[in-house]
């Protein structure tokens, strides 16, 4: 993988982890654009971010509230295309990741970056939000190059770290240090 980003096809996806079903337009190279019938819609546009802030607060009872309101706000995006599972992946807020997809919340949706929610609760070191999403078929995002975070964790010794990158697999560990001959 070179890092480039290739615009889609007409009529492709975004991203092989995009699911929304939703047309977002790759811009000559400028982002995406989202379909403007979605940008009008002031009041789910205002329930949306509002569900952002409670579960970036950690305000569980008010972010269940409002996806018990309108089932369809547990997929909502913002303009970043990031989830309030992308947000409560960040944030270490495991109940709220759990009450999430519980909800409907989809697992593998891709941010602007090609992200996942897995790759944010691995980014900020959040192993049980981490554990709980791969539980429910999460997947490693686009964006991140993890085999260099594979390899410079090898290369302190850090069998944890590597484990928890490559999903905790089980790993044998031969020695305790290797000695180049």
């Amino acid at each position: 993988m070179t890092g480039r980003i290739v615009p889609p096809k007409r009529g492709e996806r975004a991203s092989s982890m995009d699911d929304s079903g939703l047309d977002h337009r790759f811009d000559s190279g400028k982002g995406y654009k989202t379909k403007q019938s979605e940008l009008d819609d002031v009041e789910r546009y205002v329930a949306g971010c509002m569900l952002l802030r409670h579960v970036a607060r950690g305000e569980r009872e008010q972010a269940k509230k409002l996806c018990n309101d309108d089932v369809r706000l547990v997929n909502y995006r913002d303009y970043d295309r990031r989830t309030a599972l992308h947000l409560a992946a960040s944030e270490g807020r495991l109940g709220v990741v759990v009450d999430l997809l519980n909800a409907g919340a989809r697992p593998n949706r891709a941010d602007r970056w090609g992200g996942s929610p897995l790759d944010d609760a691995l980014r900020h070191r959040h192993h049980a939000v981490a554990s709980e999403l791969r539980k429910r078929g999460a997947r490693l995002g686009a964006g991140v190059d993890y085999g260099a975070q594979i390899i410079a964790a090898a290369a302190a010794g850090d069998v944890r770290a590597v484990c928890r990158l490559c999903g905790n697999q089980p790993v044998e560990q031969t020695s305790r240090r290797w000695r180049g001959g």
